[in-house]
């Protein structure tokens, strides 16, 4: 249903502006689409446009609400409120996300503390750099963190001390970590290589933690491939 929804929208843009050239200024004007997912009651699609502003190098974001069997849009003001937090585990006990750990020493002064104002990074191997971004020695790590009271505490890190990343780089998101609908594990995906090992492999993996043991659990050993966007599926 949610790509009937938006491929019709998307045709009916595009043959409204089918008698013009194409120009980089009429893809701005058509927006970029991004499906928000089902809302709570099941009766609306939400999705939100993104319009550029070039003078102003920056977009603007409006989100609406369309119903299931068909209508008008409708603008939303409130989308998080309609929509269920699939980073909220199954009994809203605990909370997935990601945040940048530091791992590695990188930078001069990270190895001569008393050369404080040297701007030099230090590499020894590979993957020291990629496309324009140099690495720092930060890596995105899942985060979980329990639920009091509405409010999430003190997160502990699934990915320990580990030099690698989830989110992917450069692309990957939120969707690269889920909850088993179980409630007791997570599910991520990672390229569990350093150095040259990454820079070379396009082998990355699905990984499952669990809450109760703390033990994680290759899932795709040996399958090798690039795994991405893990996901349940959902019996209705």
């Amino acid at each position: 249903m949610k790509r009937f929804v938006f491929f019709s929208a998307m045709l009916i843009s595009c043959t409204s502006f089918a008698q013009n050239n194409m120009t980089p200024e009429l893809l701005w004007k058509l927006g970029r689409v991004s499906g928000l997912g089902i809302s709570t009651n099941g009766k609306y699609v939400l999705y939100s446009v993104s319009t550029p502003n070039a003078a102003e190098n920056k977009s603007s974001r409006k989100t609406f609400a369309v119903p299931i069997n068909g209508g008008n849009p409708i603008p939303v003001s409130n989308a998080d409120s309609m929509l269920t937090n699939e980073k909220i585990s199954p009994d809203g006990k605990y909370m997935i996300s990601h945040a940048e750990v530091k791992i590695k020493k990188v930078t001069g002064k990270e190895y001569y503390p008393e050369l404080q104002k040297s701007n030099v990074y230090v590499f020894d191997n590979l993957n020291y750099r990629h496309w324009d971004t140099y690495e720092d020695g930060n890596f995105d790590h899942v985060m979980l963190a329990p639920i009091t009271n509405g409010k999430a505490g003190t997160p502990i890190d699934l990915m320990p001390g580990e030099p690698y990343d989830c989110p992917q780089k450069p692309f990957g998101g939120g969707e690269d970590y889920v909850w088993n609908p179980n409630g007791k594990e997570v599910v991520y995906c990672t390229k569990k290589k350093y150095g040259t090992a990454y820079a070379v492999s396009t082998n990355t993996d699905l990984y499952s933690y669990n809450l109760e043991t703390g033990k994680t659990t290759n899932l795709t050993a040996g399958m090798m491939g690039y795994d991405i966007n893990p996901s349940f599926n959902k019996k209705r």
